[in-house]
């Protein structure tokens, strides 16, 4: 709201507090569901719906079929995996949990030796799930096994599953490319040379944060087979990842896509050309710093003693 010449916000817990409205009030539950609105909408205004994550917990945006494929390849990936005595080794990300790459995820999914071991696990899964049994103990698995539900159930899971790789895509891969970037700002754009050096800290952080994030849903999602036993809750634990990412996502955009739009180190000049085209780097630098040092500046320890702040 504005504030004479400034913008200021109140926050919905203090306005609560501010009027006496208790939680387990009409306006108190009411003033809740706007709140956790607000994490997946800028905005909400009296007479707008509620965005459907908070109503029935589905996502109020779609996935590109790209995304889609890559959850489903990389989710049999896992599973054949799982089930090879000898799998490949995979290099970690900054000691994080280790995928893939997409384009090898995809390239495998086509390649017939794959397929084969793949409809080869599935068979093993099928019989262990319908016959409770370990799929890794349960031997050949006869060739009427219904490999329909084990299918579903994979393929229910890949739908979640996708809305995680459009965010690694659209969060993770950006926020890495945007470190990158900064971390190779010419000479020329170095003039407020401790405030570039503490974004490309922060930057660090920022992406090692993410990464760890991703680890922690990418770890129990790959015992595919431990998923298939118990679909229903793991598919809780995606929706709930999904919209926490969902939210950074809404966090960073505004910064992410300033940069994009800055072309060779630099904003469009402004009309007539007069604009330094360096100023317009400069504020978004600005821009990010402030942005980063909300999230990322690691705090400053003040030891207190009897005679208060040393």
């Amino acid at each position: 709201m504005a504030l004479g010449e400034r913008e200021a916000s109140v926050p919905l817990r203090a306005l609560r507090r501010c009027w006496g409205i208790g939680e387990d009030t009409p306006d108190g539950r009411m003033l809740a569901l706007i709140a956790a609105s607000l994490d997946f909408v800028p905005r909400l205004r009296p007479g707008d719906r509620r965005p459907s994550e908070v109503v029935s917990g589905r996502a109020g945006w779609s996935v590109a079929p790209e995304d889609a494929a890559v959850a489903a390849a990389r989710l049999r990936h896992w599973l054949v995996a799982a089930l090879d005595p000898d799998p490949p080794a995979v290099r970690p990300r900054g000691g994080m949990f280790p995928i893939l790459p997409n384009a090898v995820l995809l390239r495998q999914a086509r390649d017939s030796a794959f397929v084969r071991r793949l409809e080869q696990g599935l068979r093993l899964v099928a019989q262990g799930l319908l016959g409770g049994t370990d799929p890794a103990a349960a031997g050949h698995a006869s060739s009427a096994a219904d490999l329909r539900p084990v299918v579903e159930r994979l393929d229910r899971v890949g739908a979640e599953f996708a809305y995680i790789e459009s965010l690694r895509r659209q969060l993770l891969a950006r926020v890495e490319a945007l470190a990158v970037r900064i971390e190779h700002l010419s000479p020329g754009h170095r003039g407020q040379t401790q405030t570039l050096e503490r974004i490309q800290h922060m930057m660090e952080d920022a992406c090692t944060d993410l990464l760890l994030r991703f680890a922690q849903v990418d770890r129990p999602t790959a015992d595919v087979i431990a998923v298939l036993r118990a679909t229903e809750p793991h598919l809780a634990r995606l929706r709930r990842a999904r919209d926490a990412l969902h939210v950074l996502r809404c966090a960073w955009r505004p910064n992410l896509d300033a940069w994009d739009m800055a072309a060779d180190g630099a904003e469009p000049r402004g009309r007539g050309g007069r604009e330094r085209p360096d100023h317009g780097l400069a504020l978004l630098v600005l821009r990010t710093n402030r942005f980063l040092a909300a999230r990322y500046l690691p705090a400053r320890p003040w030891p207190v003693t009897e005679d208060g702040i040393i």
